[in-house]
């Protein structure tokens, strides 16, 4: 357990030093392939499903933007079908404390506007 929380103190550090400012969301494209981040978006997808009556399947991550405050919010927009074959566009936000305790802020999928690639 101490080397979970050594290791995501460490992440926060290397996400303030390359962050513009404390405040502000930096984009993180190297992020959308990080386990952790899937793992995120994979939890909000299933909360956001059983808000909006939906199952959805082969989640896309399409973009990720970090920002530190008193732990880790990541903003993920994803792509993803849902079990009738209708693409979505869905957005969340996540944040993880210092104590690796999350919360889904917000978080809502929209019927893609034109066709995309999943």
């Amino acid at each position: 357990m101490l080397k979970l929380i050594v290791l995501f103190l460490a992440t926060m550090l290397i996400v303030a030093n390359c962050s513009n400012g404390l405040s502000d969301y930096a984009d993180r494209p190297q992020l959308k392939d990080d386990t952790i981040v899937q793992n995120l978006a994979r939890y909000a997808s299933e909360q956001i499903a059983a808000a909006q009556n939906l199952v959805l399947d082969h989640i896309k991550i399409t973009r990720v933007q970090t920002r530190v405050i008193a732990g880790i919010d990541y903003k993920i927009d994803f792509n993803a079908q849902t079990s009738k074959g209708k693409l979505m566009s869905c957005q969340t936000l996540i944040s993880v404390q210092p104590d690796l305790s999350t919360k889904i802020i917000e978080g809502r999928c929209d019927p893609q506007k034109r066709n995309q690639d999943l």
